[in-house]
């Protein structure tokens, strides 16, 4: 997108736009978020921590060698403010053929050797390779889906993505209730990933071609390199469990992912709003007023939804599971409340990162990046050797997210003027409170459904009373905003 074509838009209407997009997201997030939860409690219960493990290990090292070949070319395509040539397009097509197709081969090649180093069981071996075809439908999507990011099409983007986790989920469900075991994990990935492709090829038709063009070669590579070498020190941050595995065996990673995996179910609110931030801070880069209230709207917002969440699981974390996954999922406690402690900071993250990216700060983004993960894997190399066990990567988030979370905060004052205490704050208060509610109403009762909706609905009653007290009338003043 021009410059020219960017300021027919006012910053308003930007915001508008975003939040129907977001409206569009969560409505059909919604739906695959109560499939996906489906899902997560029946694997849980027919498959066993070490199988699940063992599966968080092999898309790790599949996840890896994707974000290496990606070269950061969808942040940059999305970015850029000109309109995209055909050459523009090819040329990154051909780029990331070129490096996928590397990947798979080298995959496939270092199977055996991945298997043995973290003591996973025979059968792993073709499910690396199987798994690592992915790579090469990512190249198909890659055109289709920024194209439809740069319009802000948040409608048909959303639909994509609900029609591949639907796929996931509902795969994965059929075939291991027919005793598919860590297969059934594989497979559901595999035929995901080619409906995602499918439908974004859809809405977005583009016909595949090779090109070699040194001038876009230079802009790709100039913002997606940082972009990416960010992304990669990303995905190293967030794998420090599978990553790990060398040392607790894939039964810890079991427990982590586990608990992850909830965990994650609080940070629903901020996936959806960050699909949408950077192409959204993007457009609105170059007005300091425009960014600061775009960012306090999704702080606002994000912290409003995901909050009552986080109290949920903290709150009634051992009924939850004793009831819904069983007992053999009890080691994981420990785990998901700090892992739930790191998620109240890692909302700030999540919404902050993407505004130095949008503005083109890729060096400051990429320190502070480092920075972070260097901090996270030091913190777990020394506490996955103590007595906390596996636990002890989950202590490492949650002590190295809020002090990325501050930083970041520093860096954007210099972006754009936001006010994130005033903007978070009425939410984690009032979360804190309806937590303590429910862990007080849980162990007063005896440990049935029954007991748990009741302890559920207290407290979540207690946060909404609380929000409309300190915060209501600038929510209303927000809904008005953005649907007027």
């Amino acid at each position: 997108m021009n410059g020219s074509e960017a300021g027919l838009v006012s910053s308003g209407d930007w915001q508008r736009r975003a939040a129907r997009g977001l409206v569009a997201l969560m409505v059909r997030d919604g739906v695959i978020r109560v499939l996906a939860l489906a899902s997560h409690i029946v694997l849980a219960r027919l498959l066993s921590p070490e199988a699940l493990g063992a599966f968080a290990v092999v898309l790790f090292a599949v996840s890896l060698f994707d974000v290496i070949g990606e070269l950061g070319l969808s942040g940059a395509l999305v970015q850029r403010r000109e309109l995209l040539t055909l050459p523009d397009q090819r040329t990154a097509f051909t780029l990331q053929a070129l490096i996928e197709g590397v990947s798979v081969l080298l995959i496939w090649l270092a199977a055996p050797t991945l298997a043995a180093a973290y003591r996973l069981p025979p059968d792993t071996v073709p499910l690396f390779r199987w798994l690592s075809l992915s790579l090469l439908l990512s190249t198909v999507a890659l055109i289709p889906e920024a194209r439809l990011e740069r319009k802000l099409d948040y409608g048909r983007l959303s639909l994509a993505g609900a029609l591949r986790a639907a796929t996931y989920h509902a795969v994965a469900l059929a075939l291991a209730l027919a005793g598919f075991g860590i297969w059934s994990l594989g497979l559901a990935f595999l035929a995901s990933v080619v409906v995602g492709t499918g439908a974004l090829w859809a809405f977005a038709p583009w016909r595949p071609g090779w090109a070699w063009d040194r001038a876009s070669i230079r802009w790709l590579l100039r913002f997606g390199g940082p972009f990416q070498a960010q992304r990669l020190v990303h995905l190293a941050k967030d794998n420090v469990a599978p990553a790990l595995g060398v040392v607790y065996g894939a039964a810890g990673v079991g427990y982590l992912s586990f608990a992850g995996r909830l965990a994650t179910l609080s940070a629903a609110p901020a996936a959806l709003v960050n699909r949408i931030s950077f192409a959204t801070y993007a457009r609105v880069q170059d007005d300091r007023a425009a960014m600061g209230a775009t960012l306090e709207l999704a702080v606002r917002w994000t912290a409003l939804l995901s909050c009552p969440l986080i109290a949920l699981l903290c709150g009634l974390g051992r009924p939850i599971v004793h009831l819904v996954y069983t007992d053999k999922w009890l080691p994981a406690l420990p785990a998901l409340y700090l892992l739930c402690a790191e998620a109240v900071f890692g909302l700030l993250t999540s919404l902050l990162m993407p505004v130095l990216q949008a503005t083109g700060r890729l060096s400051t983004a990429l320190r502070l990046s480092l920075a972070w993960a260097g901090l996270t894997w030091a913190l777990a190399l020394v506490l996955a050797w103590s007595p906390l066990g596996f636990a002890g990567v989950a202590a490492a988030y949650a002590l190295s997210t809020p002090l990325a979370a501050l930083l970041l905060a520093r860096q954007i004052r210099a972006v754009a003027p936001v006010r994130l205490l005033p903007s978070a704050g009425p939410a984690a208060g009032a979360a804190l409170a309806a937590g303590a509610i429910m862990a007080l109403i849980a162990g007063r009762l005896n440990t049935s459904l029954a007991s748990l909706a009741v302890a559920a609905v207290a407290g979540l009653a207690v946060y909404a009373g609380l929000i409309a007290w300190w915060q209501g009338r600038r929510l209303l003043a927000d809904a008005r905003e953005l649907w007027r």
